[in-house]
Order: C-alpha cells, then sequence, then structure tokens
C-alpha cells in the first residue's frame, strides 16, 4: 500500500493567506513558496498548518484540512480528527471518501467565512 504524502500548507496567522508549503522530503522536512520547487527547510515558520488529506477532486486540486468541498451535492468541510480526515458538518460525521466522484473543492473556511455563518457552523 502506498503511503500517503506528508504536506503542510502555510497560512499566515494575521491575513489568513496562503503563504508556503511544507513536507517530508529526502527523508527530511522541506519547504516550498509554491508546493512544488522543494528545498531543505532552512527556517522555522510561525504559521497556520493545515494537512493535505492525500487526495484530490475531481479537477485534481488537493484537499487539506480547513477546505470545504462538495460531495455528492452537499458542501462540506474538511478537519482531521481522532487520527482521520472528516467531513465536520455531516451528520453523523462521514470519513473522507475516495469513491465520491463528484468531489470538488469549493473555498476554505476563511474565504467562506460568510457561507459559516449563514450556515450556522
Amino acid at each position: 500500500m502506498k503511503q500517503r504524502e506528508i504536506k503542510f500548507r502555510l497560512r499566515s496567522l494575521k491575513t489568513k493567506k496562503i503563504i508556503g508549503y511544507e513536507c517530508i522530503w529526502n527523508n527530511e522536512w522541506a519547504e516550498s513558496g509554491n508546493g512544488v520547487d522543494w528545498q531543505p527547510l532552512k527556517r522555522t515558520i510561525i504559521a497556520l498548518r493545515e494537512q493535505f488529506a492525500g487526495l484530490k477532486d475531481k479537477n485534481g486540486v488537493e484537499i487539506y484540512e480547513r477546505d470545504i468541498i462538495k460531495a455528492d451535492g452537499i458542501e462540506r468541510i474538511i478537519e482531521f480528527r481522532d487520527g482521520a480526515f472528516t467531513c465536520a458538518n455531516s451528520f453523523p460525521s462521514n470519513t473522507l471518501k475516495t469513491g465520491w466522484i463528484e468531489l470538488e473543492v469549493i473555498g476554505n473556511i476563511y474565504e467562506k467565512y460568510k457561507w459559516l455563518k449563514d450556515k450556522k457552523i
């Protein structure tokens, strides 16, 4: 079984904008500004880290914690809980499934704040 890639998306604590990525690369921590060109980690960045779920949506977009996806016609928030990626606003809470064919990232909790308020999540 192939092991999933251990990668994190970094967000500024102040602006909540993506400022880079970190991953395990050649058995060491590495950093990247774009998530593609990796170099050994030279400094520790104080940032909000969102873990890569190991899946991509139907358009090839990587899925991370705090992303909002649309699956089976329902909008769901991805979070990492109890050792698994789950859909936080599903009842009962569903583990993120690879079988969802129409899985699509539609944003994240920072870009869609108004959506969260309207949904009362």
